[in-house]
């Protein structure tokens, strides 16, 4: 095959590559046979015997009247999306082993079955696959568009709610929305209140430790003072005193244990700082919403306080001119009143009856009834001005209806008139009362002496 000449023997022994010839033979089957391969020409000439067994075994396999048939293509290329077996070596195969793979085997053919179930009821899976994940992103674009509609919809209702309120109310809304204070929030904090609370447990245990040293230090000292020659003693290295000796050493003990704690204590203190400015930080960016809500409540609500003063100065204002124009209105009609009591009393000689007068029944009506129940005037006050009213009431109303008064609105002025004569008189009767010093018209003192 490869140009040596090599008995049987030489010829099935084992190719030597550096001395072909004291080797046997290249061994190899096909047209490649003993021909040196590159990894690919192996691939490739690997599937195409594989192809020929497949084509060969089918063809057996249909002669023999079996509908099964073999597929020598790997699990990728057919699309199975199946895994391929591990290679196991026949000391696997065997006992625990070999039940394990038959049962594995069992589990993927029912997998390969609902797949191929699957691929009868749905043709085209990545179409379906595609489909469903369309809708469910459509789903979520409307669940998404519902909630920031329903969120808009809240904001503007709860707009709507603060434009209604007066300055008053939103007052009471900013102090129920105010937050307390950061500093307070910080102090009350978990973490804070843990970091403080090590620390200060740090900080009794430190106190404790230098007291205990102090105590030590005293009790040394007192010993010292009973025991002066054992002290002294002591000191030189003479002798030893073991009540001295375990009084000096929890003395150092205590000491010890007190510098080590004021160490912790510095680092306690530290750790509280710390968890305060991260308390602090956090608390402040949780406020922040708020905060700017309440800045836009505040200024809303000095916009409404400022509209509420100038609608009550408008208000006020026309209060005002309405009252002007009234008062301007009583005093031209009691000028005028005056002057037509001037003219009856010039000419009382001649009444002028006005018992035929149809606006005389509705005057006398309303001016009756607002002169007793509105302004609270006796009938006995009323007699005579109401006669003399009547003597001249044709010209009375005459004039008042130049000024566009109807009968009740002329006895409506006319009563009030009255009333407004009568609290005067009283008013003036109640302060000459009060004052004994101003002499009477009647009082003997009242006339000058000649």
């Amino acid at each position: 095959m490869d140009g040596i000449d090599r008995d049987p023997e030489q010829y099935f022994k084992r190719y030597n590559a550096k001395a072909p010839e004291k080797g046997g033979a290249r061994k190899g089957y096909g047209p490649s046979a003993g021909q040196t391969l590159t990894k690919a020409e192996r691939a490739a000439e690997l599937k195409e015997l594989r192809g020929r067994w497949e084509a060969m075994c089918n063809a057996h396999l249909e002669r023999a009247g079996v509908e099964q048939r073999i597929d020598m293509r790997s699990h990728a290329e057919r699309g199975t999306g199946l895994e391929p077996e591990r290679k196991q070596l026949p000391s696997a195969w065997r006992g625990e082993g070999r039940a394990q793979v038959i049962e594995f085997r069992a589990a993927r053919a029912e997998v390969a079955q609902a797949a191929a179930e699957l691929r009868r009821a749905v043709p085209d899976t990545g179409a379906e696959i595609i489909h469903l994940e369309a809708e469910r992103q459509r789903r979520e674009q409307a669940q998404r568009e519902a909630r920031e509609r329903a969120e808009r919809e809240k904001a503007q209702q709860e707009r709507q709610r603060l434009e209604r309120m007066s300055s008053r109310e939103l007052a009471q809304e900013i102090a129920r929305l105010r937050p307390p204070r950061v500093i307070d929030l910080v102090e009350r904090d978990r973490a804070v209140l843990q970091a403080e609370a090590e620390r200060q447990a740090l900080q009794n245990q430190h106190t404790e430790a230098g007291s205990a040293a102090a105590r030590a230090r005293d009790q040394a000292q007192a010993w010292r003072e009973a025991h002066k020659v054992q002290a002294w003693f002591h000191d030189k290295g003479i002798g030893h005193a073991p009540k001295l000796r375990e009084l000096e050493q929890q003395r150092e003990e205590h000491r010890a244990e007190w510098q080590r704690l004021g160490q912790r204590i510095e680092e306690a203190s530290l750790r509280v700082q710390h968890v305060r400015q991260q308390a602090h930080q956090r608390i402040t960016a949780e406020q922040e919403p708020t905060l700017a809500k309440l800045a836009e409540l505040e200024a809303l609500q000095k916009e409404k306080a400022r509209q509420e003063r100038e609608a009550e100065a408008k208000r006020l204002q026309q209060q005002r001119i309405e009252r002007e124009r009234e008062e301007e209105s009583m005093a031209a009609l009691e000028h005028r009143l005056a002057e037509l009591r001037a003219a009856q009393e010039a000419d009382a000689t001649q009444p002028e009856p006005s018992d035929d007068d149809p606006r005389w029944a509705a005057f006398e009506r309303t001016f009756m009834h607002a002169a007793q129940f509105e302004h609270y005037l006796s009938l006995t006050v009323l007699a005579a001005p109401l006669a003399g009213l009547k003597a001249r009431f044709a010209a009375y109303m005459d004039t008042a209806a130049e000024q566009g008064m109807t009968p009740e609105m002329f006895a409506q002025a006319c009563a009030k008139g009255m009333a407004e004569q009568e609290r005067r008189a009283m008013q003036e009767q109640a302060a000459r009362d009060a004052d004994p010093k101003q002499p009477q018209e009647d009082s003997p003192v009242s006339t000058p002496t000649p």
